[in-house]
């Protein structure tokens, strides 16, 4: 291996993350002054030929979370208008319209939800219904809105995950919270469950040269996302046509690749175009495609009010960020890693006020969870690093019980944010050592993971 400065190595990380990649488009967008006001307009301007063979165009509109605004507020907030109403007025209509996730707001597993969520879903489902029956819609379910059972019973004909091939393109929408338990609060992280697994894998059997649209509603990425891409990048791996991730969850409009050995895939993130979440302006994303491939996506922008504001062009790709998982990110130096939910257990010792999630462990106000760092784990030469959302104080024991605090911590901010630990205790250990992470300032965080890295 190729021994690297501290700094050097801290850098590396830094700079591999690529965050910027997810930088926001946009944001006032009700100050911003449009090129393109007409839909004719911007098809002319992305070369889009409405007449050529399989030519067509999607929208995606994502976390209306319905229960913030309602129909009766949507209409009084919107002035009587609405995005159904901007989306109906286009020509010619598009031929996909899909909703990807978080239609209602704060219901969980638990049942003491599902009278909100049925409620929320039948709200939402008053608005879909004013879409022209003409657009093929589909849905899929959000980390609000986990409850699919109340989905189903709003929906009884509509499946919770689904595939469809439309002019040349495969298109797949999947449900990533049926694994979700009761106690589990929000953003738990998303994962397939097995029957869903084995679906997928013989959906996408017989499609490895197409163009794939994968709907998540949270995004490839997403640090909450290391149980789901264990799963789907294997099945992707053979992968020869493009590879594009719609998604929503974090109400913001950004776009990265994401380098795979055959393909690479095009993650793409948007906004709310209504609600409390879109106070001043919000947008819906479309998507132009032609010859089985998707060749442009552009926003469309709508004032808080549901006014038409005007389009906008997204960048084109070789401008756009390029993304590394965690296990790339640190190439050979990377001695090993343990994710939670994937082989952390083992060598978790003790917990206090720590909710146990499906892909993080969520550490509340006043609470720790400990490590047993076996002898030998974290060489000399090398520096113990966590993965958490925010940063947390860390301290360490020879013996579980008497503790003090890390030597020299370091952290950078990468898809959520990395500490870095050298510690003589720790490095280079003779025997076990333990590690207590706890939240700093007395704030609640969330702990991804845990491993070691060469330096």
């Amino acid at each position: 291996m190729n021994r690297i400065t501290r700094r050097d190595f801290i850098e590396l990380g830094a700079k591999s993350m690529a965050l910027a990649a997810f930088a926001p488009a946009l944001l006032n967008a009700a100050d911003q002054k449009f090129p393109f006001t007409e839909f004719g307009e911007v098809v002319k301007a992305v070369g889009w030929n409405p007449n050529a063979d399989n030519a067509f165009y999607i929208l995606q509109v994502t976390d209306l979370h319905i229960n913030d605004v309602g129909p009766t507020k949507m209409e009084n907030k919107y002035k009587n208008k609405s995005f159904v109403d901007d989306i109906n007025k286009l020509s010619p209509l598009p031929d996909l319209f899909v909703e990807t996730g978080d239609m209602v707001s704060d219901t969980m597993r638990s049942q003491n939800s599902w009278p909100r969520a049925r409620a929320g879903f039948a709200d939402m489902k008053s608005v879909l219904d004013k879409i022209n029956p003409k657009i093929k819609q589909q849905l899929i379910i959000g980390n609000n809105g986990c409850s699919w059972e109340m989905f189903k019973e709003v929906w009884p004909d509509r499946p919770d995950y689904w595939s469809m091939d439309h002019k040349g393109i495969h298109f797949v929408g999947i449900n990533g919270y049926k694994t979700w338990k009761p106690e589990n609060s929000n953003h738990a992280g998303i994962v397939l469950d097995d029957e869903q697994y084995q679906w997928l894998k013989e959906d996408l059997a017989g499609h490895k040269s197409q163009t794939l649209v994968l709907y998540t509603h949270e995004p490839l990425p997403g640090a909450d996302c290391h149980l789901i891409q264990s799963q789907i990048l294997p099945l992707l791996k053979d992968w020869t046509g493009e590879v594009w991730n719609i998604a929503g969850h974090n109400h913001r409009n950004a776009c990265m690749l994401w380098q795979l050995p055959k393909t690479t895939i095009r993650v793409v993130e948007t906004t709310t175009p209504i609600g409390s979440w879109a106070p001043t302006s919000g947008a819906y994303r479309i998507l132009f495609a032609e010859n089985g491939k998707i060749t442009c996506s552009v926003l469309r922008w709508l004032t808080c009010h549901g006014e038409p504001l005007g389009f906008e062009i997204e960048k084109p790709q070789e401008k756009w960020g390029m993304f590394k998982p965690i296990q790339e990110s640190f190439g050979d130096k990377l001695l090993w890693l343990l994710m939670v939910g994937a082989g952390d257990r083992d060598m978790r010792v003790e917990s206090h006020k720590v909710e146990d999630r499906i892909s993080n462990l969520r550490i509340s106000k006043g609470g720790s969870v400990v490590y047993r760092i076996p002898a030998g784990k974290v060489p000399a030469v090398a520096m113990l690093i966590l993965f958490l959302n925010p940063e947390c104080d860390f301290d360490v024991s020879a013996d579980g019980k008497e503790w003090r605090k890390a030597e020299k911590c370091e952290s950078k901010k990468m898809n959520g944010t990395v500490l870095y630990v050298s510690d003589s205790l720790v490095s280079g250990a003779v025997k076990d050592c333990y590690v207590k992470i706890a939240p700093r300032d007395g704030k609640e965080f969330k702990l991804f993971g845990l491993g070691a890295v060469k330096i």
